[in-house]
């Protein structure tokens, strides 16, 4: 099986203007026809660039196997569930998937105060509702107590992520290496944004005007790698009040269209400028390569369909070969991981490649290193080695 993937960072800005401009448009009767005519021909123009810009291969981040996966199942009416990546049982629901999602109640039970002066039925039975399933969630398959030690109001440390999340905004904006240009745009551009969200905010405070703040807080108080598809809720909305701003800051319409069109030329020169300089050839490292190609050959003819495999990217290699795999979490004992390796019932271990997640890698073949008595390397190629599990 073959695939191919999109030029990084395609599927980021790019899908987020119509959305906006959708947003914009029903701000102002009089621009919502040009600014629906405007969307849909922007998301033609990324849809046509998309099919221009495809390239054979994919890296090792491996998402886009489960997709393919449960797209699979869907059209062959097999469970959601038999992708062949073994799970846990902490995989249902929004909240299940990110913590974050809580944001939605409190912005809810918010502006139900703010509207009504009082709690509504609606609002105490979603609450209630919530609760009782966060409850269940948190008693049986997960809970949220890993991330207590990842909280902590530090002012050295928002400002720091505060900074590191502007620094990625600006990519995202700008598509250009050039810190300057990115500075100057970001500021730019978040500044019309604050105008426009306090011009909302005079007017009237709704669920939107909520959710930024609700949502903005956690991500600046949790210590994690900063990461910028946390941005991705927030962004059509930056957008939106960015283009509010516009509106508020213009005297006239003939003013207000000028700006709007010096930042999407400005946008679209930009990300013009880097795309013409990308690499468009196969994509050297990932799934691509001869050597994967070579283990995921092997698995499949020298391997049993009932064999489960441990792997660094379980999901890509359930797509590829259509056999179980899953993950080994780094831990210190020896003892947990083996009872780990039985609950699965794992037959076989690939080690592989060097380059991802070096320190993964590292602590995996330390692992073997000291069990070789319970291991046989039944493959090797010059990314991989495959151990059949002696025993447990």
């Amino acid at each position: 099986m073959s695939l191919q993937e999109l030029q990084p960072g395609q599927s980021r800005a790019t899908g987020l203007l119509p959305l906006a401009l959708d947003q914009y448009a029903s701000s102002s009767t009089k621009v919502a026809q040009t600014a629906r005519i405007l969307s849909f021909s922007i998301i033609l123009a990324v849809g046509g660039f998309f099919l221009a810009t495809i390239r054979e291969g994919h890296g090792w981040g491996d998402d886009f196997s489960l997709y393919i996966l449960h797209a699979r199942n869907i059209a062959e009416g097999i469970s959601y569930q038999q992708t062949g990546y073994i799970y846990g049982l902490s995989i249902y629901l929004a909240y299940g998937a990110r913590s974050i999602g809580l944001a939605l109640l409190l912005c809810l039970l918010a502006y139900d105060l703010l509207k009504n002066r009082k709690p509504t039925a609606f609002a105490i039975k979603v609450a209630v509702t919530t609760g009782t399933l966060v409850a269940i969630q948190s008693v049986f398959p997960h809970s949220d107590s890993a991330y207590a030690d990842q909280l902590g109001i530090n002012l050295s440390g928002i400002i720091g992520r505060i900074l590191e999340y502007s620094g990625e905004l600006s990519g995202l904006l700008a598509g250009t290496s050039n810190k300057v240009f990115r500075l100057l745009l970001v500021v730019a551009i978040s500044g019309l944004a604050m105008i426009g969200y306090f011009t909302k905010v005079n007017r009237q405070i709704t669920f939107l005007e909520l959710f930024p703040v609700v949502y903005l807080i956690p991500l600046l108080i949790w210590g994690a790698p900063i990461d910028v598809r946390f941005l991705f809720p927030v962004i059509p909305l930056y957008l939106f009040y960015a283009f509010i701003g516009v509106q508020a800051v213009s005297r006239n319409k003939k003013r207000e269209s000028l700006v709007f069109l010096t930042m999407l030329v400005v946008i679209l020169a930009t990300y013009s400028a880097q795309y013409a300089r990308l690499d468009y050839g196969p994509i050297s490292e990932g799934i691509a390569r001869n050597e994967t190609h070579q283990l995921f050959d092997y698995i499949r003819k020298e391997t049993s369909e009932s064999d489960v495999f441990v792997f660094r990217k379980p999901r890509a290699l359930a797509l590829f070969t259509g056999r179980k795999a899953s993950a080994l979490h780094r831990d210190p004992d020896d003892q947990t991981l083996w009872k780990y390796l039985r609950q699965i019932e794992a037959t076989y271990l690939v080690l592989g490649p060097k380059q991802l997640e070096p320190d993964y890698q590292e602590f995996l073949r330390n692992f073997i290193a000291r069990h070789q008595d319970r291991l046989q390397e039944t493959f090797t190629n010059a990314d991989f080695q495959v151990y059949r599990i002696k025993e447990h």
